[in-house]
């Protein structure tokens, strides 16, 4: 009695080991892909120099060997990890170019004054008083 019941169990196991081989995966790349988009989100808007926004796109070009994707088998979150990566991108061009524009307000511009300009500037008087 007792045998038999081992063997009914054996079959489950066996027969449940693709399903919870599946599960586990499945589960592991749900993780993956919400940790990535969670970080990147987040750290977009925190950002404050071209640097750190260097930075953080040379570590998501990087991140693809560690999000969960076997090239062998096709298993992962490939081609959503492909799409993220370029929204994330854009996101983080378009905050490039944010800092950028905030770091040039800050500069001053130096105004040449040449004998040219002198010149010009005498004439455009000369025409406007009259």
């Amino acid at each position: 009695m007792i045998d038999l019941q081992n063997k009914k169990n054996e079959g489950i196991l066996v027969q449940s080991k693709p399903k919870v081989k599946k599960k586990i995966i499945d589960t592991y790349l749900e993780i993956q892909n919400r940790i990535l988009k969670i970080y990147f989100d987040k750290i977009c808007n925190r950002l404050t120099t071209i640097e750190e926004v260097n930075f953080y796109i040379e570590k998501l070009t990087n991140y693809k060997p560690l999000f969960g994707f076997e090239e062998a088998t096709g298993l992962g979150l490939h081609n959503n990890y492909e799409q993220y990566k370029e929204q994330v991108l854009k996101k983080l061009d378009r905050r490039m170019l944010e800092i950028s524009k905030e770091n040039s307000k800050n500069t001053l511009s130096i105004i040449y004054q040449g004998k040219l300009f002198q010149f010009f500037k005498k004439i455009i008087s000369y025409f406007s008083v009259s």
